[in-house]
């Protein structure tokens, strides 16, 4: 505004750039002080030897400058008076020092390990909380999501808004096409995105945010339906709303009980929750997921299924059922998994023998390597189809009844060996 006097908040320094005036040419302060302070010092401004009361380039009132001056293309070194001004870590020790001074002393590393473990357990009660609370008003509001022929907005203010943020990206990546709306940029125009086909989801602690309740009469003249998350179900949102779900009460993880941390925990969950039941409803499929997520490595691997990993042709380990140990140990050294499928004449497969079969051998003493294989081999052989996801093939082996293992044997309707996959394989997503 014109005529007013703007100082620097961080005092003023000889020499700076844009000063252009002789060191002696520097108008003194006029009686009283001549400045704002009237007479006493600003907490800001250091009284120190040659400090002006005024920045130059910088416009100052009528009458309190001989001329004008152009204000400064950049801002000047600062001449804060605190040490090492801008340097975290003496900033850091500062605080230090003056905790100290306080009679608080730095925390030890084990008191620091006591407050995380302390924000986890409340952020998990927080959570667990919200079991107890998902009862029939949530049931009514997934059915309402469930009808929507067109899109689920989602809007909140501040921690709440990025939360909802959150919640719309799941919602589009599980089925239900959701979009993110501000309220501020809603109430000067992006109302026009919403449609009577749309539903809306409200986050808000309070249930009182003004931004939010400014809006509810235009998504009622649209007939859009509301549904509020709120950790107050009474408030002005919860009444207005056609359904609530409760976050319950969870105290802040902060030890003021301000700082949003368990009640955006809960509304994460409680968001998942929501997409989740709803991709159940419509049964959304590997497939759909795949479509939605075309790149990356969830893509990629969502649909890979066993035959596209496993080793097969002469990469498959395979001996008859008259080959001998040492047979079967070459075969084992030669294709490098671990193990060799055992098949009769017709090619059926009949056992397998792996490094762990070997070991047991040497154990008992009875490593005859001229002795047949047959006599040796593991009869009940873990198999997979070809066609089964990658994803079936590594719970089939992490679940394995004796134990996990790592590797199963690829077989076709007939009962003969395909090929061979590994755990490995199943682990390293990246396609071939």
């Amino acid at each position: 505004m014109p005529h007013l006097l703007r100082r620097d908040p961080l005092g003023s320094a000889a020499g700076r750039r844009g000063d252009r005036r002789p060191a002696g040419a520097r108008s003194a302060p006029g009686p009283g002080g001549g400045g704002r302070g009237r007479g006493r010092p600003l907490h800001r401004d250091p009284p120190r030897s040659g400090a002006r009361a005024v920045r130059p380039g910088i416009a100052v009132a009528a009458g309190r400058a001989a001329r004008p001056a152009a204000l400064l293309d950049e801002d000047p070194p600062s001449s804060c008076r605190y040490e090492s001004c801008g340097d975290t870590q003496a900033v850091t020790k500062s605080l230090y020092r003056e905790k100290s001074k306080a009679g608080v002393e730095p925390a030890s590393e084990t008191q620091v390990a006591a407050w995380a473990r302390e924000v986890l357990a409340l952020e998990c009660e927080a959570i667990q909380g919200l079991k107890p609370l998902i009862g029939k008003e949530f049931e009514a509001a997934i059915q309402t999501l469930s009808k929507v022929r067109g899109q689920v907005l989602t809007l909140g203010v501040g921690k709440s808004g990025l939360v909802a943020k959150k919640i719309a990206a799941t919602l589009t990546g599980t089925g239900t096409p959701a979009t993110f709306v501000h309220p501020v940029d809603a109430v000067h125009g992006d109302l026009g995105i919403v449609s009577r086909d749309d539903a809306a989801i409200l986050l808000s602690k309070s249930g009182e945010t003004a931004e939010l309740l400014e809006l509810l009469p235009a998504f009622r003249r649209r007939g859009v339906a509301i549904i509020t998350m709120t950790c107050h179900p009474e408030s002005s949102l919860g009444t207005a709303s056609d359904h609530v779900l409760d976050l319950g009460r969870p105290p802040e993880a902060c030890p003021e009980n301000l700082v949003p941390t368990s009640t955006t925990t809960a509304a994460l969950a409680l968001g998942d929750a929501v997409a989740i039941v709803l991709m159940r409803l419509k049964g959304f499929t590997r497939e759909d997921f795949v479509f939605l997520h075309p790149g990356g490595v969830v893509g990629q691997a969502a649909l890979l299924r066993v035959e596209d990993r496993m080793h097969g042709g002469d990469a498959l380990p395979r001996v008859g059922t008259e080959a001998t140990l040492r047979d079967a140990l070459l075969e084992i050294l030669n294709k490098r998994l671990g193990m060799t499928t055992v098949v009769d004449r017709s090619g059926v497969l009949r056992g397998i023998l792996t490094d762990g079969d070997l070991k047991r051998i040497l154990l008992r003493g009875d490593a005859d390597l001229a002795q047949a294989v047959e006599k040796v081999m593991s009869r009940a052989p873990r198999s997979i189809e070809a066609d089964a996801l990658i994803a079936q093939a590594v719970r089939k082996m992490e679940e394995n009844e004796g134990g996990a293992i790592t590797s199963l044997v690829v077989l076709d309707p007939g009962g003969r060996p395909l090929g061979v996959i590994h755990l490995h394989d199943c682990l390293d997503l990246r396609t071939r």
